[in-house]
């Protein structure tokens, strides 16, 4: 898919963090989701409330304190919309469903609400970060990344 056909979500630390590298399979929200594919993760300039320590206290996991914020630092393929998910990180009302999570070196980008576009001046430089993200994936996945003995 063409980097322009993806769209990004805002979401507040951690939980942008969470979503990437924490194993977060879902994502909050007041508002149905129709679309179903790659969804890049930008991580919005605000903390959420709760902050690094209180997800620390809720979720019993080690949160970095310094964490990248106004830019995509990743990205997730979104597979479903739901009203309710087993998950503790689910509250809804929606709770969009998101697997294989792809980090991404940071890329500082403006944010919005809802969905919204890489910008253009972007695109190429995301481009880029995917595919050799991807690359670093199947090289670990393939165990050519494991050294042994």
């Amino acid at each position: 898919m063409k980097i322009e056909k993806i769209p990004v979500l805002s979401v507040r630390q951690p939980f942008a963090w969470a979503l990437i590298f924490a194993g977060k399979p879902v994502e909050n929200r007041t508002w149905y989701l129709r679309y179903r594919g790659p969804l890049f993760i930008h991580a919005g300039r605000a903390w959420h409330a709760c902050g690094p320590e209180g997800l620390e206290e809720w979720m019993r996991i080690p949160v970095p304190r310094k964490l990248d914020r106004g830019g995509i630092v990743g990205m997730v393929e979104v597979t479903d919309c739901v009203s309710s998910h087993p998950s503790l990180w689910f509250e809804g009302p929606w709770g969009i469903v998101c697997e294989r999570p792809l980090p991404l070196p940071f890329i500082p980008c403006p944010g919005a609400l809802g969905l919204f576009k890489v910008p253009e001046r972007l695109r190429e430089r995301v481009a880029a970060e995917v595919q050799q993200a991807r690359r670093r994936r199947e090289v670990v996945l393939s165990g050519q990344g494991v050294r042994h003995g």
